[in-house]
C-alpha cells in the first residue's frame, strides 16, 4: 500500500467529528428513554450489535477500496485466514462491545455529565493500580488532576 498523507483539512475534519460524535452519544441514547423507569423502546444489545455491523461493513468496504493493484481475490483470501494476531483483537473488541452495552445501562442511573465523570474516574484506578503494583511514581500535576478528578464526582453526586 502507497504512503497516503491526510490533508490538514481532513485532520481537522476528523477530529471535530470524532468529539461530536463523542459528546452527542450519550445525549442521544439519554433522549431515546422513555417513561418513569427511563427505559429504552428497543434492546441495547441489539443497538450495539447493529452498530458493529455497521461499523464492519463501512471497513470492509474501505479495505476493499483501497490499494487497487491487489485483486478483490487475494483481499477476500488474506481477510478468511485467521492469524494469531487477529485473535489478539477479538478479545478487545468483545471488552469493547460490552463496555457499550454497559453504557446504556449507565444512562439509566446517570445523566451524560455525571456518567462521564465516574467512567473518567477508571484513570484514577489505573493510576492508583499503576503506583501499588507496578511502583510507578506519579507526578504532582497528576496526582493534582486526579483529587480534582475525584472532587468532581462528589460533587457530581
Amino acid at each position: 500500500m502507497k504512503n497516503q498523507e491526510i490533508s490538514k483539512k481532513a485532520k481537522l475534519f476528523l477530529f471535530a467529528l470524532y468529539i461530536g460524535i463523542y459528546v452527542s452519544v450519550d445525549m442521544l441514547i439519554k433522549a431515546s428513554q422513555k417513561g418513569e423507569n427511563l427505559e429504552y423502546d428497543y434492546d441495547p444489545v441489539c443497538a450495539i450489535l447493529m452498530t458493529e455491523v455497521v461499523k464492519l461493513v463501512a471497513s470492509l468496504l474501505i479495505y476493499f477500496r483501497m490499494d487497487r493493484e491487489v485483486g478483490v481475490k487475494e483481499k477476500f483470501n488474506s481477510l478468511t485466514k485467521i492469524t494469531p494476531t487477529r485473535l489478539m483483537y477479538g478479545l478487545p473488541a468483545l471488552i469493547y462491545a460490552f463496555y457499550n452495552i454497559l453504557a446504556y445501562y449507565n444512562l439509566q442511573n446517570f445523566d451524560p455529565p455525571l456518567k462521564t465523570l465516574v467512567l473518567n474516574l477508571r484513570l484514577g484506578f489505573t493510576a492508583f493500580l499503576a503506583w501499588l503494583i507496578l511502583k510507578q511514581k506519579i507526578s504532582r500535576m497528576k496526582f493534582f488532576s486526579l483529587v480534582i478528578l475525584f472532587v468532581g464526582i462528589i460533587m457530581g453526586q
